[in-house]
């Protein structure tokens, strides 16, 4: 099968990037997952942005990341240097 390409803004991905960090750090001080309320009021972001992000990120993450990726972080982070798209198959 071909590869195909998606393209994804780098602000996009600075946001999935901002929230996923915010939720790690918030989630190694809680000991727990923080709510999209917790992330959002941690960020000054409403809670509809914060929701619309993660969901763009789990649709980025269920087309585009290779099974081995050990991180959604790390996915997103390696994306910054292939801006504007992103190869999958």
């Amino acid at each position: 099968m071909p590869e195909k390409t998606i393209e994804i803004p780098v602000h996009i991905i600075n946001q999935v990037i901002k929230v996923y960090e915010k939720a790690e750090t918030l989630s190694n001080e809680q000991n727990r997952e923080p709510t999209d309320e917790e992330l959002a009021e941690s960020l000054d972001w409403p809670v509809k942005r914060v929701v619309a992000v993660k969901k763009v990120a789990a649709e980025i993450m269920a087309k585009a990341v290779p099974k081995n990726t050990e991180s959604i972080l790390d996915f997103f982070r390696s994306s910054l240097y292939t801006p504007f798209h992103l190869i999958f198959q």
